[in-house]
């Protein structure tokens, strides 16, 4: 496992409507010149970006792969462009009327369960605090998703206690069982033997914060997870009301 350094050549467009104003920009690694993502990100952002990729790709997950930018004495943390839209850009979410959003929603939450990668993201999205995988930052085309933005987790920024992935993986559905299940089974076998591979490739950055809140987390994950999802007796409570 190898943490990616590069140079900034030049910066381009921004793209997507993330809250850090990704752009695309050309940098230089090993002699050769290369379009990405990049965002510049205060340094414990950096870190948590840097260190959720690689541990995140090891453990399965379909995540860019990150690269640490120079920009010129200061670091900016960059992602291998991954040219499919988000989801939200996919059903164009923003242009539909609000009183249409939730069927799109719905039409998403089917598509979302089909993934075989979703029973695994929701797994490492509770292990990681990710409590902001919203629509936007899961980049699909018809194939396998892309995961990305974790520069959030870990608890850097105060958020809803949610796991918004598993919310949308059973929006609309009324048997839950399938995906929990493989949610579970996904949280028992996640494994923190690949974890220290990560904290040696990043060992430039302080990466400490996030590999400590994994721990405390990981002997919780599978209770975690399964609280994420309605429980017999409130599929019941629901029935009846």
């Amino acid at each position: 496992m190898e943490l990616k350094t590069a140079v900034l050549i030049v910066k381009g467009t921004k793209v997507g409507e993330g809250v850090n104003e990704p752009c695309r920009a050309i940098v230089r690694t090993n002699e050769i010149d290369i379009a990405i993502i990049l965002k510049e990100l205060p340094p414990a952002a950096i870190a948590a970006e840097c260190f959720a990729a690689l541990l995140l790709r090891k453990w399965g997950l379909n995540v860019p792969e990150p690269i640490l930018v120079d920009m010129n004495g200061t670091l900016g943390f960059g992602s291998a462009e991954i040219t499919y839209p988000n989801l939200k850009q996919k059903f164009q979410y923003d242009l539909i009327p609000n009183e249409l959003q939730q069927i799109v929603l719905a039409h998403m939450a089917n598509i979302i369960r089909e993934w075989k990668q979703t029973p695994l993201a929701i797994a490492i999205d509770e292990v990681i605090g990710n409590k902001d995988r919203n629509i936007g930052n899961i980049l699909w085309d018809g194939g396998e998703p892309y995961f990305i933005d974790h520069e959030r987790s870990f608890d850097l920024v105060k958020l809803g206690d949610r796991n918004k992935l598993a919310e949308l993986s059973i929006l609309g559905n009324s048997d839950t069982n399938s995906i929990l299940q493989a949610a579970v089974s996904t949280a028992r076998a996640l494994s923190l033997s690949v974890m220290q591979e990560a904290i040696t490739a990043t060992a430039s950055l302080d990466t400490r914060h996030c590999s400590e809140y994994i721990e405390s987390r990981m002997p919780h994950l599978v209770s975690m997870v399964l609280n994420r999802f309605p429980q017999p007796q409130d599929l019941l409570s629901e029935t009846l009301q």
